[in-house]
């Protein structure tokens, strides 16, 4: 059992080494969104120096567009924190790629291992995963970190949704859960946000007998109401900004909502 477990150990290692071997180097991949990710990270540090925290960026910068202009700041604190630190801007950007890419490996294993019976299985998925031309491309060819942040995060919402299909019970309630895995997309891409919410309501309806239950409706009420308390701090500016400005699709790229 222990040399199985070391196995699966340096088999998630050699996943993350393979996908994450561009940020060993002594240089940064180049994007269209890189400037701006780095020049985000620098205003992010000016303002946390003047004691002020954005609640998320500043949608009237010149590469943002659409849904983006609303996704938060709550896991840029990372890099600015280390760049408060005196970090070089480049080497605190590279690191916080590397903790998506590690968080992504980790969560993904940890749900296809519940997913499916063999360690094999899960190991295979996770690579298919963390190595997919389209998550690659987000974190490296578009630079698109919320996104990146937003499929990081994902396998959280598969691993409720397996524990409630096989009806198994781990070490957190189902609507807490839920109820994390909802606040984590939300505080990282609403683009991913809104497609999960979608598969959300697709297998609530296709696994309707094991979601729908007596027990599943009470475990999706809590959650609702446990994500609305826990983002209340974010979702109230974001509802204001909303109805201040209702034509979203013509100020979305020219107003902050923190205004």
């Amino acid at each position: 059992m222990k040399s199985k477990g070391n196995s699966t150990f340096w088999c998630l290692v050699g996943i993350f080494l393979t996908g994450a071997l561009p940020l060993f180097t002594n240089y940064c991949l180049n994007s269209a969104e890189v400037p701006y990710q780095l020049v985000r990270i620098e205003n992010m540090k000016d303002y946390l120096s003047a004691g002020i925290f954005q609640m998320a960026m500043p949608v009237n910068w010149q590469y943002e567009h659409g849904t983006a202009g609303l996704d938060g700041n709550l896991f840029w604190l990372l890099p600015a924190l280390l760049r408060m630190t005196g970090a070089t801007l480049e080497s605190v950007y590279r690191m916080f790629l590397v903790c998506i890419y590690a968080v992504t490996v980790c969560l993904s294993c940890k749900a296809l291992a519940e997913g499916f019976p063999g360690k094999k299985i899960a190991l295979i998925g996770t690579a298919l995963y963390c190595w997919a031309p389209w998550y690659l491309d987000t974190l490296y060819g578009r630079a698109a970190i919320g996104e990146a942040l937003g499929y990081a995060f994902l396998p959280v919402m598969l691993l409720f949704l397996v524990r409630a299909v096989s009806r198994k019970q781990g070490k957190l309630p189902q609507w807490l859960l839920l109820a994390i895995a909802v606040t984590l997309l939300l505080q990282s891409s609403f683009a991913v946000l809104e497609v999960r919410m979608l598969l959300l309501i697709f297998c609530c309806i296709y696994y309707r007998r094991q979601l729908l239950g007596k027990e599943g409706w009470l475990t999706l009420g809590k959650a609702v109401v446990a994500t609305l308390v826990c983002n209340l701090w974010f979702l109230l500016p974001l509802l204001r900004y909303l109805v201040a400005y209702r034509d979203v699709a013509r100020y979305v790229g020219s107003r902050p909502f923190q205004e």
